[in-house]
């Protein structure tokens, strides 16, 4: 990431190329380095190869939808300022951008004149911010050569914490679920996955045999506090892809139920 010059480094992820190509164009003719792909799953694949110091996002797009992409982009690259800019608006969208930290949320069409200006204000933010992470790591630095102590990572002593074997495998009937490689197999058939399907997932395993609450869900998959209404809508998309991709693979099974005003169950008998 740029981060030395006021040239920034941007990523534009939107299904229409004629309107990454008009952004492409207003923000490179404000000096940055901008990208532009057309899928979250495209996004992800560029961001690991080469962070950004911001990106624009719509927020409906084939497969990863836009809250979805903030949600790993949130998870995996903090320091990345995230914007929507999206025509499909709602007050449901903008409440779960909000709540994940979004910059900003803009309706299209947005004058160029706004973009830019909402686009300034977010990287100004990002070089407060990674000025402060300079600062504090100096003042570490100096401290620990002060004290002799190694300084932590986040700033303060580490604690001394018993160590605790992480759970590898979840394992529920024909489900087999690798938590640290995020990989999942299903009657002994890779499911394709993406994280939040992954997290979502795993908190049904987990509780097998159990309803879990919709707004359980959303925060152990998504990371943020709603409402049990409100998450009976977010989660309700990804129930949906996760029960087509298992129904691919097992037609006749009805792997997750929904216990209507309740919450989900994940119905998988353990083998003998």
């Amino acid at each position: 990431m740029d981060t030395t010059t006021d040239r920034a480094s941007i990523l534009i992820v939107d299904d229409e190329p004629d309107v990454c190509q008009a952004l492409q164009l207003v923000l490179e003719r404000q000096g940055h380095h901008v990208a532009a792909v057309f899928s979250g799953e495209a996004a992800l694949r560029f961001l690991g190869r080469r962070p950004v110091d911001l990106a624009l996002l719509d927020l409906k797009m084939e497969g990863m939808n836009g809250l979805e992409l903030m949600a790993e982009i949130k998870q995996r690259w903090p320091d990345t300022v995230v914007m929507i800019l999206t025509g499909a608006g709602t007050l449901q969208s903008a409440l779960g951008a909000l709540r994940q930290d979004a910059h900003d949320y803009l309706l299209k069409p947005s004058s160029p004149q706004d973009i830019i200006t909402s686009v300034e204000k977010g990287l100004q933010k990002r070089r407060r911010e990674k000025r402060r992470e300079q600062l504090l790591t100096r003042i570490e630095t100096d401290l620990a050569e002060l004290t002799g102590e190694r300084p932590s990572s986040s700033g303060y002593p580490k604690a001394e914490e018993p160590a605790e074997e992480p759970l590898r495998v979840l394992e529920v009937g024909s489900l087999v679920m690798d938590l640290q490689k995020y990989r999942a197999l299903y009657e002994g058939q890779p499911l394709a996955l993406t994280p939040i399907e992954f997290k979502t997932l795993a908190s049904l395993a987990r509780r097998k045999g159990e309803v879990v609450k919709s707004s359980t869900l959303v925060r152990e998959a998504q990371g943020y506090e709603c409402s049990e209404s409100e998450a009976r809508a977010i989660i309700k998309t990804h129930i949906s892809h996760l029960r087509k991709k298992m129904r691919a693979i097992s037609p006749a099974a009805t792997p997750i139920i929904n216990l209507r005003g309740v919450g989900y169950l994940l119905a998988l008998e353990d083998q003998e």
